[in-house]
């Protein structure tokens, strides 16, 4: 008796439960067919990024016409047609042309010269003509740079090419050509050199041929190049991101009844985890079950209960992609870290190694003294970030949907906080050592695990979180996610753009004071 209760009891806190225990474990023999008790899905997450990490690979590289590089070819031409028809001999053109670096001869003067001179202006015209047709031979060559992407180690089958605002075209990348490759280069320049400039101009041919080269290639030894088309990495990055954005999550299905680990078997780990989710979708089966047949009676007669399911939306980080979420906050801890770090050794270095009564004793005031000591660490703080940024744009292809120039102003109050709390470590400490810990202590820490960057501040216990709301780097936290992920402005964030500023201007405020005391 005593045996039934307690088997009794076991099944009933397994139902009260929602049969959350599952029976099945990794390397269990099964003797008979486990089937599926409830329809159910699964998402092969590792399908899924396989799949997503294939499309970003096969996302074309992305150039734009180099405009100016045209332009300036025309241009050259233009100015030495102008020179031709200025010039009233060969001798004054020839020496004129060659300080613009042309190497001409009679044979090419009298050439300009005979177009230049025609009253009706037919000549000036057929110039015009001809430098518009090699303009547009020029555009249609698909001369690139090469692209060294790390992320990518074989180039896509796919290029895109793009021009003013709307014009663009998919190319095969066998079909570009490289603007380091002299020979491709040579032949392309005297293509189009022969092929836009015959009659009138033949004389012309191989002056235009060099020119050609020469724009594209100013100075080959040193591997400087001036593509027809230059390669753009932020559209690159932008183009992977809405390739991988639009690659479906890889779904199976299950009806109830199937198979799902046949008998005479053991369970290895992929069926381990396909009866986790089946195990999971009987769960709420049954708790869906249970609150139905619960708000059965509480309802009117003739009215069914519906379930309702919710569902789970990712605005901002749709593929919840952890580099997209993380490179943005290396940005504050970085900055922390140098400013606060760096600046926490300027004053008390001083006092450590006697200069401290050469300062005494200068006629620039504390505060002047204070923006001294400031400014070269901006200069280094700054530069640091800006590399940091370009790494995450370009090679971890980290979002960025806000402004930048909203972006680098309230850093630039973010950075002051930090190097005010620095300074304030600095002034108020006696040994270089003591302000290292201090900063390493009151700073790089804190950033690091209290302000958002690897645990969230709502998980917090509510004392916690009041305290850390006086850590500048909280408020930049939110900023920085904020800008690059969401594309927020200052109408949301001037809440925590005024707090940076307040706390910035209270840190370096009490650092100016703190400085006039020891003196």
């Amino acid at each position: 008796m005593l045996i039934g209760l307690g088997v009794y009891a076991a099944a009933a806190l397994i139902i009260l439960s929602g049969g959350q225990m599952m029976p099945w474990q990794y390397g269990q023999h099964v003797p008979s067919d486990i089937r599926a008790r409830v329809a159910f899905t699964v998402t092969d997450e590792k399908l899924t990024e396989d799949n997503r990490r294939k499309a970003r690979l096969a996302t074309p590289n992305v150039y734009v016409r180099n405009e100016a590089l045209l332009t300036s070819i025309a241009g050259k031409l233009r100015e030495l047609f102008a020179l031709a028809k200025s010039s009233e001999d060969s001798g004054k053109f020839i020496a004129a042309a060659g300080e613009k670096g042309w190497h001409v001869d009679e044979k090419d003067y009298a050439a300009l010269k005979n177009l230049a001179s025609e009253p009706s202006g037919s000549g000036a015209q057929l110039f015009e003509d001809r430098v518009n047709a090699l303009s547009r031979f020029l555009a249609g060559q698909y001369v690139v740079e090469k692209v060294n992407d790390p992320t990518r180690p074989t180039a896509p089958e796919q290029s895109l090419l793009k021009w003013n605002t709307t014009g663009q075209r998919r190319v095969f990348t066998s079909e570009l050509q490289y603007v380091s490759d002299t020979e491709a280069v040579t032949r392309i320049a005297e293509e189009g050199a022969k092929q836009n400039l015959s009659g009138p101009l033949d004389p012309l041919v191989d002056d235009v041929s060099r020119l050609i080269v020469q724009s594209l290639q100013p100075d080959a030894e040193k591997k400087k190049f001036d593509p027809i088309y230059r390669y753009d990495a932020l559209a690159t990055a932008k183009l992977m991101d809405e390739n991988e954005r639009a690659v479906a999550k890889v779904v199976s299905s299950y009806n109830a009844g199937d198979v799902l680990v046949k008998g005479g078997t053991n369970i290895t780990e992929e069926q381990l985890a396909l009866l986790r989710h089946e195990h999971e979708a009987y769960r709420r089966a049954l708790s869906t079950d249970w609150a139905l047949r619960r708000a059965q009676p509480e309802l009117p007669p003739g009215v069914e209960p519906v379930a309702v399911r919710p569902v789970v939306c990712v605005w901002y980080n749709e593929d919840l992609s952890s580099r997209k979420f993380i490179i943005p906050g290396l940005v504050v801890l970085l900055m922390m870290m140098l400013a606060a770090l760096l600046t926490s050794q300027t004053v008390v270095r001083e006092r450590e190694q006697g200069t401290i009564e050469g300062l005494v004793v200068s006629p620039v005031t504390a505060g002047e003294l204070i923006l001294g000591k400031l400014l070269p660490y901006v200069a280094i703080a700054l530069a640091d970030v800006a590399t940091v940024a370009a790494v995450g744009l370009m090679v971890f292809h980290a979002p960025m949907r806000g402004g930048p120039a909203l972006l680098l102003g309230l850093m630039l109050v973010y950075l002051l906080a930090a190097l005010g709390a620095g300074l304030l470590i600095s002034v108020s400490t006696r040994t270089q050592q003591s302000a290292f810990l201090a900063a390493f202590v009151a700073t790089l820490l804190p950033t690091m695990l209290l302000t958002g960057f690897v645990f969230p501040v709502s998980s917090m216990p509510k004392v916690l979180q009041a305290l850390v709301q006086l850590h500048p780097a909280t408020h930049f936290m939110v900023i920085v996610r904020a800008i690059a992920l969401k594309g927020a402005g200052m109408a949301v964030l001037w809440p925590r753009a005024a707090a940076t500023a307040a706390l910035a201007a209270a840190l370096l405020g009490a650092s100016v004071m703190r400085f006039r005391k020891a003196l």
